[in-house]
């Protein structure tokens, strides 16, 4: 442009005719020292782009703080989505808090394989840090990462600190999400070695001894939980269930009683009282347990199978029938012991009650 100027300026001056040649150069010469100056100082700035950008630049890095600021804010009040819209553009200038924070917006909102992405910068950032490994180890287990991917990346955080409790503790809710009952035995014993024997590892591995039929290693276990945890109806009824399991009925009557009375609310104290009440045939006593059982838990199949068993054997039919079908249509797994009802119906030569309970049955396959 400067260029374009001068050019014009000289044909204007120098081209000039003779007369008056002399006073227009001298007009010229002034008009063309002032303009050159005014055009320098234009394009000198005009071709330093750091003096407009430079407060652009100031408009943009004030702009991020304050968002940075607003999820702050937004983080202490729960509001997760907001943090997220706030920070999810600018990842790369986030400091290890707010990649924390919007790790864990991500997991409140149930966004786990973003939550994982944003974990895996802060691994890097904090490879020791045992909180962020856990919860990792957990957003690759939610996101669908894999479950064995999780299982070892919880078992390295207990290796790098064998009394690092949260890596226990999702470790215990992944085996009991995928029913793996061994291993969580096995990392309850290994919590009681490292913990001490606490209610709650007691309580639970007193019910998996019972249930999986480590018989020898129950009776201490759940004598164990029922003195650290008396308030505990399960590990009364655990008690119980195994002195009759190994036929001391009258001990097994005496707990079990005990505990349905000591715990009224508990259905399945409930429950435990009445099957014994049952196998040493008193009919009526067991009879009154399980009703207490379905009233306490309306939809407890086993109480309701115990109360139609009983019920037929009082001649209750019609309470039987509707037991059954009821513990039926919660839990298919009802249909043995239905049908047993209905094979002691045609043994006993009851045609109406035979016919109406065999028909109910078929309804009743697993």
């Amino acid at each position: 442009m400067t260029f374009i100027i001068l050019k014009k300026f000289h044909y204007g001056c120098f081209g000039m005719g003779s007369p008056g040649r002399k006073w227009g150069i001298c007009f010229c010469l002034r008009f063309f020292v002032i303009l050159l100056g005014v055009i320098l100082f234009k394009e000198a700035f005009a071709d330093d782009p750091s003096q407009p950008e430079t407060g652009h630049q100031k408009q943009v890095e004030a702009s991020g703080e304050d968002r940075k600021e607003e999820a702050r804010r937004a983080y202490k009040e729960n509001q997760h989505k907001a943090v997220i819209k706030l920070l999810e553009d600018q990842i790369k200038d986030l400091d290890d808090e707010l990649l924390s924070m919007l790790a864990m917006a991500y997991f409140r909102t149930g966004q786990y394989f973003n939550e994982t992405k944003i974990l895996q910068i802060l691994e890097v950032h904090q490879p020791k840090n045992l909180s962020i490994r856990t919860r990792l180890a957990r957003s690759t287990y939610l996101g669908k990462g894999g479950v064995d991917k999780a299982i070892v990346q919880l078992r390295e955080v207990i290796e790098m600190n064998r009394k690092y409790m949260p890596a226990y503790r999702q470790l215990l809710k992944i085996f009991r999400t995928e029913g793996n009952r061994y291993e969580l035995k096995v990392l309850l014993e290994v919590m009681v070695e490292h913990f001490g024997k606490k209610a709650e590892y007691l309580t639970e591995l007193c019910k998996i001894y019972v249930e999986d039929g480590f018989t020898s290693s129950a009776k201490k276990t759940c004598r164990e939980a029922v003195n650290v945890a008396k308030g505990v109806a399960d590990n009364h009824v655990y008690l119980g269930l195994l002195f009759q399991r190994s036929e001391e009925l009258d001990q097994a009557e005496k707990i079990l009683v005990q505990a349905a009375k000591s715990f009224p609310k508990s259905d399945f104290a409930q429950w435990g009282a009445g099957q014994i009440l049952r196998a040493r045939n008193k009919h009526q006593e067991a009879f009154d347990y399980f009703q207490k059982a379905v009233m306490i838990s309306p939809k407890s199949s086993r109480a309701l199978v115990g109360l139609g068993e009983t019920a037929l054997e009082l001649k209750k039919n019609e309470l039987s029938l509707k037991s059954f079908v009821t513990a039926c249509e919660i839990d298919k797994s009802a249909s043995p012991a239905f049908k047993k009802a209905v094979l002691d119906l045609h043994q006993s030569g009851d045609v109406l009650w035979y016919s109406k309970f065999n028909t109910a049955s078929f309804k009743c396959q697993p």
